[in-house]
């Protein structure tokens, strides 16, 4: 997959791990939140979540 993202992308698109998860966090409005992904990887506190479409998506980042 990385050779992939390298070749298509470019260099700055090389995961060091890749997670497979069913759904992403994502606003009301249907946009992703990467901010919050970011905080969940890096075990960060997330914050308010009363602004996520499907809160349990982050717990699906968690166990990922």
């Amino acid at each position: 997959m990385n050779k992939h993202l390298r070749e298509n992308i470019g260099p700055i698109a090389t995961a060091d791990e890749i997670y497979f998860i069913d759904s992403m966090p994502t606003t009301r409005s249907g946009k992703n939140d990467e901010t919050r992904m970011k905080a969940v990887a890096s075990g960060q506190n997330i914050g308010d979540l009363t602004t996520l479409e499907d809160k349990g998506s982050v717990e699906e980042v968690k166990r990922a």
